[in-house]
């Protein structure tokens, strides 16, 4: 049986929830952007990823992350879990965090990062009804990101602590 990690180790001390996923929407925003950037002047390269939306969901990054903390009830260390695994998979593969891939890759990250973490988190078709796709389709966006990730699920504490702090920074500055 899997065992939650010690909040004093993991949580983003004295950020209230809501702050601290203002700010990782923040950075996942600064992701997008990045990535809009990147592809501005460049001809398409016809290349679809299994985690882009058919189209630009209505939804907000920042709504999204409260949606998905309202309804699936996961612990604030999955949200700082998840945005290690997203970085990872960008790094190590050829996704790319933008505004059709970012819900998907978010919903995938987060449901990882709960079975690592949370003791008792809600299951695949759960996190499918809150992200709007079917069990089935989830259950195969969350093996092609294990596969991106190589499925290097340990965060070295010293990673962990960096990611935390920049979220802490962020909420700071909100």
């Amino acid at each position: 049986q899997r065992q939650s990690a010690p909040p004093s180790v993991l949580a983003p001390a004295g950020v209230p929830v809501a702050k601290l996923i203002s700010a990782l929407a923040v950075i996942l925003r600064m992701h997008c952007a990045r990535a809009d950037a990147v592809a501005s002047g460049k001809p398409a390269s016809g290349r679809s990823s299994p985690f882009c939306a058919p189209s630009v969901p209505d939804m907000g990054v920042g709504d999204f992350l409260m949606l998905i903390r309202k309804k699936l009830q996961c612990s604030r260390e999955c949200f700082i879990l998840a945005l290690v695994y997203i970085d990872r998979v960008v790094e190590d593969s050829a996704e790319i965090v933008n505004n059709v891939t970012v819900h998907r890759l978010l919903l995938t990250s987060i449901l990882i990062a709960s079975k690592v973490l949370d003791d008792k988190g809600e299951d695949n078709a759960a996190y499918a009804r809150v992200g709007g796709l079917t069990t089935q389709e989830l259950n195969q966006l969350e093996a092609l990101f294990l596969k991106c990730l190589k499925w290097r699920l340990f965060v070295k504490p010293q990673d962990h602590e960096w990611y935390r702090e920049l979220a802490c920074r962020v909420a700071e500055s909100l």
